[in-house]
């Protein structure tokens, strides 16, 4: 009995829903090299969100597979995918990597998922803002796989990374060009749309060479619009995380990057530490986002006042 128990505790259980947070699974799936893995992917049919998933994981040569999840059509897909609900309930894990601890559908997945140790994988500054309500609720903890830096509480277990399987191995060019990394100003917190875009008229007026914006992944079309008609505004449209983008398609280290309190800030420079990253701060910094803009402190990223 004890050496079936042993066979059912071999495979590794990974589930995304964002290219951060396939990013940070690739570092996991690296950190145990010898171990067989599951990655499942959770298309959401927001933007371009799930072809970048699909695109980063075939860049990173991860094995995966998909499943259709939508907001819009949540009661209709999880009926659709009942066979594998049952099938991950059935099976028992070594470890369990999901993200991220703000999405509802994954906490459901989560709870009905058996495994011996269970981590959130990072979802960009919300890691920190999730680890600022466990620290005044310690009771409702959970453990993570992140690249920020956090102190555990209670029985809390954190592993840190730096991003150091992805870096493995890649040698960059030096880089004089200057971006500007795009937020769905709809969902952003304390800054409205003319602010947005005032903001990077200002930044565009003191460069001497184009300002190159790159938008995010579910950026309203509207806005980008606008956008494009600013004087020494330049529009780059990716196809694949920001990260991997300087990493392995044009293999250069950015001389700046700007945004408001996008997440990629802390990933590059995570990974680009020669690099100039500044994050503009809203005249009324909105509460949830004070703890991110503190975290900004302590990674070398310059905050600057609208």
């Amino acid at each position: 009995m004890h050496h079936e128990r042993k066979l059912h505790i071999t495979m590794n259980l990974l589930i995304v829903e964002s290219p951060l947070q396939l990013i940070c699974a690739y570092e996991a799936i690296s950190c145990h090299p010898n171990e067989p893995y599951t990655l499942l992917i959770r298309l959401t049919g927001r933007g371009e969100n799930d072809t970048q998933l699909i695109k980063c994981a075939q860049i990173l040569n991860i094995e995966f597979k998909t499943f259709k999840l939508y907001t819009s059509s949540v009661k209709f897909h999880l009926l659709m995918n009942l066979p594998l609900l049952f099938k991950l309930a059935k099976q028992k894990y070594s470890y369990l990597f999901i993200g991220s601890y703000f999405s509802s559908i994954l906490k459901i997945i989560n709870k009905m998922i058996r495994a011996e140790r269970k981590f959130y994988l990072d979802d960009g500054a919300a890691t920190i803002r999730a680890q600022q309500e466990i620290n005044l609720a310690p009771e409702k903890f959970v453990n993570w796989f992140t690249f920020f830096t956090l102190k555990p509480v209670a029985k809390q277990e954190i592993i840190q990374h730096t991003f150091q399987h992805l870096k493995h191995n890649i040698y960059l060019t030096e880089s004089d060009k200057k971006y500007f990394i795009g937020q769905p100003v709809e969902y952003m917190k304390a800054i409205s749309e003319t602010e947005y875009i005032e903001n990077i008229k200002n930044i565009c007026a003191k460069q001497i060479s184009h300002l190159i914006y790159i938008p995010h992944r579910v950026e309203n079309p509207n806005i980008l619009k606008k956008l494009n008609q600013i004087e020494n505004l330049q529009m780059l449209v990716l196809d694949v995380p920001v990260e991997l983008y300087f990493l392995l398609q044009i293999k250069e280290s950015p001389a700046e990057v700007y945004s408001f309190y996008s997440s990629a800030l802390i990933t590059l420079a995570c990974i680009f530490q020669n690099c100039k990253i500044s994050a503009i701060q809203p005249y009324a910094v909105h509460e949830d986002l004070v703890p991110v803009y503190n975290f900004f402190k302590t990674c070398n990223i310059t905050i600057r006042n609208q």
